[in-house]
Formats: C-alpha cells, structure tokens, sequence
C-alpha cells in the first residue's frame, strides 16, 4: 500500500478513535448530570420551605432505595428469567395488547377533557379536517408545527370530530412503541430482558396518561423509535426526519446524529458527509410544501414554525429561571407575520443576552437540567378534575416511577458506557438523550419537552440491572470482552 494512503487510513482511524473516546466521555457527564439534576431539583423547587423539601425528597429516597434494591437482587439476571416464555410473536402480541388494554382503560376511567394546549391542538385538527385549514384564533397560524395536527385530522376527516377517537388512535401508537422498544431493546440484551425494558414502557405512567391527551408527545416517541429500525435506508431516513421536524424541529440535529454513527461503524468520512448532506437535502424536500405554505401565506421565509425564539427567550433574559416564563402582552397579541417577526426578534435579542452575559447563562444550565430530568410532574396531563387525594396519588406514582428510570439510566451511561457505545443501536441512544440534555441546557428546562424520550430510558434502565456485578453493585465494563459477556443476547 502507497505511503500516502497508509497516512490516510492512520489519520481517519485517529479522528474515528478520538470520536468514540469523546463520546464516550461526554456520554458519562451526561448520565452523571441526571444524578445532579434529581438531587437538586427539590431544593430548587422548595425555595426554603423546609415542607416542600422534604415532600420533594420523598420520591427521590424511595426510587433510590428501589434501584438498590433492583441492583442488589439482579432481578432481571438472565438466569431469572431462562425459563420465562417471553419470547417469540407472542410475547410481543401480548405486550401491544396489555399497553393498548392500560390506556383505553384509563381513557375509560378518567377521560380527561382536552384543555390548554390539548384542546388548542384538537380545534385546530377540526379545521384542517372540516376544510377552514390551519388556522388559530381565526387566522393561519405559524406559531405550533403543523405535523401532530395533520396527522390527526386524517381520523377526524375519517370518523368526525371526537377527541376520543384522537385518545384511541394515540392509545394505538404508544402500544406499538412499547413493541418496538422491545425490538429496539434485543440488540444488546437477551429476548427476555429486552421484553422486560417494552414492559417498563408498556406500564409507564406518565406515557399512559400522556396517551390521553391530544399532544405531539406518543406520536414523536413513536417516530424517534422508527427511526432506530430505518438507519441504513438514507433516503427513507431524510423522508422521516422531515416528517419529525413536522411535529418537533428538534429532530433537524438526527441528520448529524446518523451521519457520526455510520462513520463510527466504519463507514468514510467523505461517504458520512455525503450521507449528511443526503439525509438534509431529503429532510428539507419532504418538509419543503409546508415552507412553501408558509412564504405564500405570510411572505416570510419558514421552514416550520416560528416558537424557536419564544422559548430560547424564556431561557435567556434578566427576567430567566430556567424555566418558562408568562407570555408578555406581545406574545399574546401577536398573529400571523407579527408572529413570525416577534420570533425572529426574541431569537436575536436572546442570542445577544446570552453572549453579553455568559456567566449568567452557565450558571442557568443545573437549574434547567434540574426541571428538565429531575421530576416529571411537568409532563402529565393536568388531573385536578378527579380531586387532590386522586392527583397527588398519580403524580406520586408517576413521578417515583420515572426517578427509578432516570438513576438506573444515569448508572447506564456513566458505568456501561463502551459496551453501549460500542453497538449502534446504544451509541444513537445515548446520543439522542445527549441532544436533547444540550438544548435545555440552553433553552428553558421542561420534563414535558423530553417526555418522547421515555422507550430509551426504559431500555437503558434494564440495561443498568443486567450489568449490575453479583454484589450489588454496577460494574464498569473494561475491555471489549467484557462488554460482548455482559450485555450480549443470546438470540438477540
């Protein structure tokens, strides 16, 4: 081999190297943070009261002393389950059937009426389905992405206008999300195990309750799931990130995601830079007939929505908590191109807040990572219909129920860090949790904004059980061996 190709092949498998180290590294500070985050959240939300911060704290000792538990017993060691029939078409038949049974029972049992930004999106997908298009408040709007509405409009145009028939069909979607976080799951756990991970999924509280109402968030868990499953079809990957930008921008940075983890499977640099700009240019196309919507309706240029500014200046103004703030009277008054110019001005003011105060902006990252991963009160629906006693009992469920994910995902990512990045299915994972911790570092911190990330935690969370040593303990993976042994599936 030439000399010069010898110094080619060296310098990319240098760059590869470095990647996956700094991966890797960054993956551990990111699962550290969670720790931080559930730590610090009730003392930041209590504000003093020496009340709040012990009912706060109350979840947070019980979900510790529920991981040890599950650490120390191992409860989900592959020997506990050899004899398990939880393998199969089956399973996976019955795991869709108990998630689809849970959620319509609930929607049974409470049937929670559509208020706030549910009923704002059920109105609009009315309009859209009886012909009067995508409008709020009278007008064509620009402010919410459309790709949630249009998608149910399609049942409302089929079946009429019910926002049961919406609750169902979410019902129907989260079900398959449990299915495919159990596929998802068998690239690095036994079938068994992995089909535990679609269970925790499947019984999750707040994504039961979160399918009763008329959001975006089942429908983006879903497609971030798929999206796992289609990888290594680019053009039908660019197609679906620019369905998902539809109903979240936030996925536009998958593009890069992708592109880094094919070319950490081996895949060229210059081959991984074409498949980046492939995956763009496609994205862009499918997402182009509603920017053409947008320009010809407001004579502005939009590719989606314009919110983007909103939130980054409820993050980032003298008046910032890390959390979101009251609309301002110009918030609240503004409509079609008003809107869109309003956005555009709380983008730029934001971005010049944030580089005139940077210690200010730093020291704002703990307190929105705090709300962001350090409850999950913000994510359910509102409950206080059915009775304090009634809404603090679910809240408690749910919220114990989510620290027990996020600690055991923390463990994952700090103490199984090679053997997740090692595997594809693990590396895209923790990068897409990494995308999201990066922009609530930036933004505002909101645990309903990350809500679509629960399949993956779910996965992550049995992931750090089956690692965990005989004593109790999680145990840091520490050669290439090791990682096959501890979390290779046998038929996985």
């Amino acid at each position: 081999m030439p000399a010069d190709q010898i110094h080619t092949r060296a310098s990319a498998d240098g760059l590869r190297a470095f990647m996956e180290t700094a991966l890797q590294w960054l993956t551990r500070v990111c699962g550290a943070s969670f720790f931080v985050a559930v730590a610090t959240f009730p003392i930041i939300k209590a504000e003093g009261d020496i009340n709040l911060l012990l009912i706060g704290y109350a979840p947070v000792v019980l979900a510790v002393a529920i991981v040890l538990a599950l650490v120390k017993l191992r409860a989900l060691a592959p020997r506990a389950l050899a004899a398990s029939p939880l393998d199969g078409v089956p399973a996976l038949v019955a795991l869709f059937c108990l998630a689809l049974v849970l959620r319509i029972g609930v929607l049974l049992l409470l049937d929670i009426d559509p208020v706030g930004d549910s009923a704002s999106h059920e109105q609009a997908a009315w309009n859209v389905a009886s012909g009067a298009g995508y409008v709020r408040h009278n007008g064509p709007d620009a402010h919410w992405p459309p790709g949630y509405v249009l998608f149910a409009s399609m049942f409302y145009f089929i079946f009429g206008r019910d926002w049961h028939v919406l609750v169902m069909v979410n019902s129907v979607v989260d079900a398959s999300t449990a299915v495919l976080v159990c596929l998802a799951a068998r690239a690095f756990l036994a079938r068994q195990q992995a089909w535990i991970a679609g269970l925790l999924y499947a019984l999750n509280p707040t994504m039961i309750l979160l399918s009763q109402v008329v959001l975006y968030t089942v429908l983006l868990a879903f497609l971030f799931c798929v999206a796992l499953f289609i990888r290594r079809r680019t053009v039908l990957l660019g197609v679906h990130i620019g369905l998902m930008s539809l109903v979240k921008p936030i996925a536009v940075p998958l593009v890069a995601i992708f592109a880094v983890d094919r070319y950490l499977s081996g895949l060229g640099l210059r081959r991984a830079v074409v498949m980046a700009a492939t995956l763009l240019a496609v994205a862009a196309a499918t997402v182009s007939p509603w920017t053409i919507r947008n320009y010809l309706v407001f004579d502005r240029f939009l590719p989606v929505s314009a919110n983007g500014g909103w939130v980054l200046w409820w993050g980032n103004n003298d008046s910032a908590n890390g959390f979101m703030l009251d609309w301002s009277d110009d918030q609240k008054a503004a409509a079609g191109a008003g809107l869109i110019d309003l956005d555009r001005r709380l983008m730029h003011e934001s971005l010049t807040w944030i580089a005139e105060n940077k210690t200010r902006f730093l020291a704002l990252i703990p307190i929105k990572q705090a709300y962001t991963w350090g409850t999950e009160v913000a994510a359910l629906p509102d409950l206080r219909e059915f009775g304090p006693v009634v809404e603090q009992a679910i809240r408690g469920i749910a919220q114990t129920w989510y620290l027990v994910l996020i600690l055991l995902t923390g463990l994952a990512m700090t103490l199984q860090t090679r053997p997740l990045i090692s595997r594809t299915e693990g590396r895209l994972i923790c990068m897409m949790i990494m995308m999201m911790w990066v922009i609530h570092s930036v933004y505002i911190g909101w645990s309903a904004y990350r809500a679509f990330l629960l399949p993956f935690l779910s996965i992550l969370a049995v992931v750090a059980v089956v690692a965990a040593r005989r004593h109790g303990a999680p145990g840091r993976t520490k050669t290439a061996a090791d990682a096959q042994a501890v979390l290779t599936a046998p038929g996985g």
